[in-house]
């Protein structure tokens, strides 16, 4: 299993496939014993398979899962469980690239048994094979009973889909006795070997022995050693992140340090570069400018003469808008060096502001511009 979103996580032992091994091996001797007598408690491995890996970690979802990762992975931690003995398997209910796992005759037969030669018995997740309707596999319960069975599953748990369809599959042939027999031995074994048909009721007198005081002890002594080693772990575990922490306020502390200082050196020569900029252009610039704006206001001023064929005529100029007077005085404040903003931008964005303000025909109104070279030259071709 290796989506944190499923809820059932705790009931495997991890994404690691060699971790999960171990664990099945051990689990399988513990229950079971080296060998299975009246003592024993059978182990049944579940949910076979691949149903921790439900998409969106949405238990009972699909799983889709590609063949070389489900045999590398999700299937080792099975097969050691099979190779250690373990006596029955638990098909999963979800379905497995779309067939589900207690239909599915390739996982339950051809792997289970042909593959790994499992001799014990498979038994349904509760309700799986009747919910074989519910996935669209099959078209009622007697096709449900049928696909189950032949897919390899022995025992139906909880959906009483076999008892109520069986003996009619098999009366009209399409279930083989054989088929039936086949289901059946396994489970008649496992009670042989647990001595259920000898004595299958449990002696209560026993129970008092069986938790005798050295193994509640026992018991006990490890409740409190997992404790102690899972307290001690978690401390551990909390100072390490608190060192952590601070490690990486320091240094996003002296990360923002060294940028807060090479950010100020930019701007400090960001503004000596603009104020050199502006002393060696701005000048000649706005100078150049003043006397075209002179030049074109002058040529709107002052008498012609027309001669026409009634006689002359006289007339005087027609001034701008702005106001009367020589051409300089109506231009006055015709171009404006703007000041320096007081936190500097970069050189290229940033340097002699000029503005034509309109107050006469020689003068035009042009919004502010960057004074640089290309945009000066264009400003003079304007004007």
């Amino acid at each position: 299993m290796r989506d944190a979103r499923w809820g059932r996580i705790v009931e495997g032992a991890g994404e690691d496939p060699y971790l999960g091994a171990a664990m099945a091996v051990a689990q399988v001797r513990g229950f079971q014993g080296e060998s299975i007598g009246r003592e024993s408690v059978l182990a049944c491995v579940k949910h076979f398979a691949g149903y921790g890996a439900a998409e969106g970690g949405r238990d009972y979802d699909a799983s889709y899962i590609p063949e070389s990762l489900f045999r590398n992975v999700y299937l080792v931690p099975f097969h050691a469980a099979e190779k250690a003995g373990a006596a029955t398997f638990m098909s999963a209910y979800m379905d497995l690239n779309d067939v589900p796992a207690s239909g599915n005759r390739w996982l339950l037969h051809d792997i289970l048994r042909q593959e790994w030669g499992f001799k014990g018995f498979v038994v349904s997740d509760a309700f799986a094979v009747g919910k074989l309707e519910t996935h669209g596999y099959a078209r009622d319960p007697k096709d449900a009973a049928y696909k189950a069975i032949t897919a390899g599953v022995d025992m139906d748990m909880a959906s009483l889909t076999y008892i109520r369809n069986l003996p009619r599959l098999v009366a009209s042939g399409k279930v083989k006795e054989a088929q039936l027999d086949a289901a059946v031995l396994p489970i008649l074994e496992a009670k042989y070997q647990l001595g259920l048909f000898d004595d299958p009721y449990v002696d209560e007198s026993t129970v008092d022995a069986a938790l005798s005081g050295d193994i509640r002890q026992l018991s006990q002594n490890f409740d409190r050693s997992s404790q102690r080693r899972f307290e001690d772990a978690t401390k551990d575990q909390r100072q390490q992140n608190n060192s952590n922490l601070q490690q990486v306020s320091m240094d996003l502390k002296r990360n923002f340090r060294d940028k807060y200082h090479k950010d100020i050196a930019l701007a400090d020569a960001s503004q000596a570069f603009g104020s050199d900029f502006l002393r060696s252009t701005s000048s000649s610039s706005a100078s150049d400018l003043n006397d075209r704006a002179r030049t074109a206001g002058s040529r709107t001023e002052g008498t012609s003469n027309t001669n026409t064929s009634s006689g002359n005529t006289t007339g005087t100029g027609t001034t701008g808008t702005g106001t009367t007077g020589t051409p300089s005085a109506r231009c006055s404040r015709s171009y404006q060096e703007a000041p320096m903003p007081s936190r500097p931008r970069p050189p290229e964005t940033t340097s002699s502001v000029v503005t034509i303000f309109a107050s006469s025909p020689g003068c035009r109104y042009i919004t502010p511009v960057t004074s640089t070279p290309s945009v000066m030259r264009r400003v003079k071709a304007a004007t």
